[in-house]
């Protein structure tokens, strides 16, 4: 059996490698963390700064990341036809693996939205350029609905997590169908938009990653806040005529109480209300 007395351990002379092994993680370390705060930094500078102004429709998305870099990823893209597309998208997992993922599609819907007219178009050209660079069971979910000033909205639903429509004149909530599998899993996808949905005042279009159904109650680990708290949400402040940030921010604060602020996964919300 041995016996150290504290004395005995106090006399003991440190292995100056060890002091320098210790002093060198400590660096590494601290230099991780600085590059992932600078990701997450460069990220949050990717998301828009503000909604864009379109005729006759209140716009408004947030985005939570449950690490340093987020795989989910919003943006308001200016149209080749002049109008705007709000685009929702998620990778699987988070982090900096897809946050360079969710970087790339960003850049290229950016770049396709301007020289195509076709949503289909551009979410089948952006399936075959990503399915060349995704490793093996990497996947982008992505919806996008395209905005023109007339209320017509034609929207992609790419594997996502189903978007959900209040309408402002009946009061009921539509779940979006989906147009096919998510980006990265067949290279050869040909995805084709909705026929065009006619968004009427007050009716408001709500599209969302899968890490707020999924956000969990700490007392409760089997219960999730799922599409039913999303929901009741959206119809609360839907009646209220709530403007789209009200909209966005009463559902992530309900998420974020219902979960006591934790989150295990990326959260995207965006809201997407007709004007009169």
């Amino acid at each position: 059996m041995v016996d150290f007395s504290l004395r005995q351990l106090e006399d003991t002379p440190i292995d100056p490698w060890l002091v320098k092994t210790w002093a060198d993680l400590i660096i590494e370390r601290a230099r991780l963390e600085r590059s992932l705060e600078s990701a997450a930094e460069s990220q949050a500078g990717l998301m828009p700064k503000a909604p864009p102004s379109i005729d006759g429709f209140d716009l408004f998305g947030w985005y939570r990341s449950a690490e340093h870099a987020s795989g989910d990823f919003y943006d308001f893209v200016r149209t080749k036809g002049g109008g705007v597309a709000a685009v929702v998208g998620d990778v699987t997992g988070h982090g900096v693996g897809p946050a360079l993922v969710t970087a790339t599609a960003q850049a290229s819907l950016r770049s396709y939205t301007r020289v195509l007219d076709d949503p289909g178009q551009v979410v089948t050209m952006l399936n075959g350029d990503l399915s060349e660079r995704m490793d093996t069971g990497m996947f982008l979910t992505l919806f996008v609905a395209d905005l023109e000033s007339d209320g017509k909205t034609r929207v992609i639903n790419a594997g996502h997590a189903p978007p959900l429509l209040w309408r402002a004149s009946t009061k009921p909530i539509e779940a979006l169908p989906s147009h096919g599998p998510a980006l990265g899993l067949l290279d050869d996808m040909e995805y084709a938009a909705s026929e065009p949905i006619q968004l009427e005042e007050g009716d408001v279009l709500l599209a969302f990653t899968d890490g707020l159904v999924e956000a969990r109650n700490p007392s409760a680990p089997e219960r999730f806040f799922d599409e039913q708290g999303v929901r009741a949400v959206l119809s609360d402040k839907g009646h209220a005529s709530a403007e789209s940030r009200e909209v966005v921010e009463a559902i992530a604060k309900a998420a974020l109480e219902f979960s006591d602020g934790v989150l295990e996964d990326d959260v995207t919300i965006v809201a997407i209300r007709r004007l009169g």
